[in-house]
């Protein structure tokens, strides 16, 4: 089956792929597909980019589970993985990849983006600017707001 991004690009996937994407799945299993052969499927994903889709069908291969095989999963392997798939990840894709696995309801993948985040606030020790940096906010306070704010409030710092 072919995923098409929302800037054309066609990528092949595997079922044990497409099948982490709740979206996808029902999409799947709606019988649109019934009378095509797996090859000739391409569905669409009009709010995710070619650049945004290629990271997460890495992702998902790695996280791929042949449901006809029986396998164990090395769960400390994976989030070895997991941990260094991210570190790889600039702060723009990070966006990017929270919207478009929320988007295309992909769980795991949703939950480690959005952990990650926290995990990078919480290592930054919530300083004003860390945070600005992280969530990419401009600074819109003058030097002399900032300073009275800060003896406003005394007690955050």
């Amino acid at each position: 089956m072919k995923l098409r991004s929302s800037d054309g690009k066609e990528f092949i996937v595997d079922k044990k792929v497409w099948k982490q994407s709740v979206v996808i799945n029902a999409i799947m299993g709606n019988g649109n597909f019934v009378d095509q052969d797996e090859n000739d499927q391409v569905i669409t994903v009009s709010n995710v980019t070619a650049e945004v889709l290629a990271v997460i069908i890495q992702y998902c291969n790695k996280h791929a589970v042949d449901v006809d095989v029986d396998v164990d999963v090395d769960d400390e392997e994976v989030a070895k993985w997991d941990e260094e798939f991210m570190k790889n990840i600039d702060i723009n894709m990070h966006y990017k990849l929270i919207l478009a696995s929320d988007y295309l309801e992909i769980k795991s993948l949703f939950d480690l983006t959005c952990k990650t985040l926290g995990d990078m606030i919480k290592a930054n020790n919530n300083s004003p600017q860390a945070l600005r940096d992280i969530l990419n906010i401009q600074n819109d306070f003058t030097p002399e707001e900032e300073e009275a704010l800060s003896r406003e409030n005394y007690w955050v710092s």
